[in-house]
């Protein structure tokens, strides 16, 4: 009954077997397509990251690979790589260390990492990173396998980050870093081939000065121009960096003597002085430079460059607008001025410093109308320094702003104790440094150490020299307008010897008006001097400063310069520097005094 049932029903269904092999070939049919889809994203893996597979059998001398392989090559997929095509992509050097390294593999089944340079079979040039390991059996390599990566792209951002980590971004010359690496390997050729080369250290002279009177475009515009000058002027093969700042260095090629290194040289060195346009001006620009040669004047780069950079402080302290050689002397005086800035340190520390006074006199009275501070070293073993001998330390920030505030304490110190004693010493004027101008809070540190001594505002002249390139320097403009509207007089040093003068008498705020002693020394020989003087006194009378004549060494000067209608003056006639005791003396002497002669008689001199 169940039989006919099932026969009559029509359906046939399929025995155990049969199921089986169904369930086989759809899992059969899933895994291809798993398979299939992995292969595929290993093909995109691959082809994104430009790596592939590679195998080469050292018996048949055959390689294989994956698809990328191919590509990597530029040959159709599919054909065949015998070993001598698979090393024609590697050339010379590289194609070197190649074979050392699949021989290190194959004999001693070291694997291997390269990055290298790769050619195509269309001749393209690429970089790939090639990765290899050893199959050995029974103790022999019979198989090479690894991966091939192409790395072009990543290399080519290497070498363009490592171009602008070595290249100065406004000139486009090299840096600091890449004169460094540069000069290091033109001394080993230098060296290991007995020639001569030179390391020269360029610096533009009042750079600053441009940038504070023209602006900082016109600065980098000059700088740019001078990158270029110093390109043009030498041959491609030297180098010409730009180490920062206003500061450019040249590293010249082996030459067999120095005097071929000089030639090379030529037309830079006979012309330090260039002018450059810019938005319609023109710009005058000066260099010094010093020079040291391998081997004559050091044995490194390190040494090389330092003694460059003492031939040209040499220069600087020489009047600029020159070139120097290194000489051995140059070393004695950089330790002997490292020396005296340590010891000065340590002289300010122990109360070494202190201010020496120097009478201001009134032209036609001669009476002492006050009196300028001037630093001098108690030194304990030469006596009584004049600031010749620690003029070094003027270029130090720290150092001048450390001098700045022990003598402004010693001279309020003095102030007080004569007013106490009932000294009319009128004014003190007080040499501030461009260091301490720069400084914020200057003008009321000023005010603080006046007012903490009890002593008026009036009783202190600041002094600063138009020499130390302040430019029209906001800070200082500040500075100075702050002091003066709290009674501070201000005087302007050294006038007539600085860069643009005349636009330090429209810009910067002051009182008084110094006219720099090399004017007086032979105003009474000199029609120029002369003229100059007489040009400097009616127009600084005409804008309201009162005039100091400085360095007055005779009476015929004093007498010209009271009928040019000059007011004050200082200098050896009337007396050096004096130490704070003897000053009590000096000024009841001038009050007492009729006549010049004993106004100054007795004055103890330093």
């Amino acid at each position: 009954m169940s039989s006919n049932s099932q026969v009559n029903s029509g359906v046939t269904k399929p025995g155990s077997g049969e199921l089986a092999e169904q369930d086989m070939m759809k899992c059969f049919t899933e895994t291809n397509r798993e398979l299939k889809i992995t292969e595929t994203l290993f093909s995109h893996i691959e082809r994104l990251a430009k790596i592939g597979a590679w195998n080469l059998d050292l018996v048949t001398g055959m390689m294989t690979g994956s698809n990328e392989i191919y590509r990597l090559y530029e040959l159709p997929i599919g054909t065949k790589i015998d070993r001598d095509l698979a090393v024609s992509a590697y050339r010379g050097a590289t194609r070197a260390t190649l074979d050392k390294a699949v021989g290190d593999a194959i004999k001693h089944g070291r694997p291997f990492d390269l990055t290298v340079p790769f050619v195509t079979v269309s001749g393209r040039e690429r970089w790939v990173r090639l990765l290899g390991s050893a199959e050995i059996d029974k103790g022999i390599t019979v198989n090479l396998f690894g991966t091939i990566q192409d790395v072009t792209e990543e290399r080519e951002r290497q070498e363009e980050m490592r171009r602008l980590a070595l290249t100065d971004q406004l000139t486009g010359l090299a840096n600091r870093y890449a004169f460094q690496e540069t000069a290091n390997e033109q001394i080993r050729t230098c060296r290991d081939n007995g020639l001569f080369s030179a390391v020269c250290i360029v610096d533009l002279n009042r750079f600053k000065e441009i940038n504070d009177h023209l602006g900082h475009e016109a600065g980098d515009h000059v700088l740019k121009s001078i990158a270029q000058w110093l390109e043009t002027s030498l041959d491609t093969a030297n180098m010409v960096s730009r180490l920062g700042g206003d500061e450019f260095a040249i590293v010249t090629t082996g030459k067999d003597s120095v005097e071929a290194v000089y030639r090379e040289l030529e037309t830079i060195l006979a012309s330090t002085e260039q002018t450059f346009e810019y938005q319609g001006r023109t710009i005058p620009v000066s260099v010094s430079m010093g020079i040291a040669i391998f081997p004559e004047d050091g044995s490194d780069v390190q040494q090389l460059t330092k003694h460059a950079d003492l031939a040209l402080y040499a220069v600087k302290a020489e009047g600029k607008r020159r070139v120097r050689r290194f000489e051995a002397p140059m070393s004695i005086a950089f330790t002997r001025r490292i020396t005296v800035l340590s010891e000065f340190r340590r002289a300010i520390e122990n109360g070494e410093i202190v201010p020496y006074y120097q009478p201001v006199v009134d032209l036609k009275t001669e009476r002492v109308s006050g009196f300028e501070a001037l630093a001098r070293w108690n030194h304990p073993e030469k006596g009584v320094l004049l600031p010749g001998a620690f003029s070094d330390i003027f270029e130090n920030g720290p150092i001048c702003e450390a001098l700045g505030r022990n003598m402004l304490k010693r001279i309020t110190s003095d102030m007080k104790s004569w007013k106490a004693d009932g000294i009319d010493f009128v004014r003190i004027g007080f040499n501030v440094e461009k260091a301490e101008l720069k400084q914020d809070d200057f003008a009321q540190s000023v005010l603080d150490e006046i007012e903490s001594a009890g002593l008026d505002h009036c009783n202190l002249i600041v002094e600063f020299t138009e020499n130390s390139g302040f430019g029209d320097d906001r800070t200082v403009v500040e500075q100075l307008a702050r002091l003066r509207s709290a009674g501070v007089r201000v005087a302007l040093d050294d006038f007539g010897t600085g860069f643009s003068s005349l636009t330090h008498l429209q810009k910067l705020p002051f009182d008084i008006l110094k006219i720099d002693r090399s004017f007086i020394h032979d105003i009474s020989n000199s029609p120029t001097n002369l003229a100059i003087v007489k040009a400097l006194v009616t127009l600084g009378k005409e804008l309201g400063y009162s005039i100091v004549a400085e360095g007055i060494e005779n009476s015929q000067q004093q007498d010209l310069l009271w009928r040019l209608g000059c007011d004050r003056g200082q200098g050896f006639l009337f007396s050096k520097a004096i130490p704070a005791a003897e000053l009590p003396d000096c000024v009841r002497r001038s009050v007492n005094s009729k006549s010049s002669s004993s106004t100054w008689s007795g004055v103890t001199a330093a």
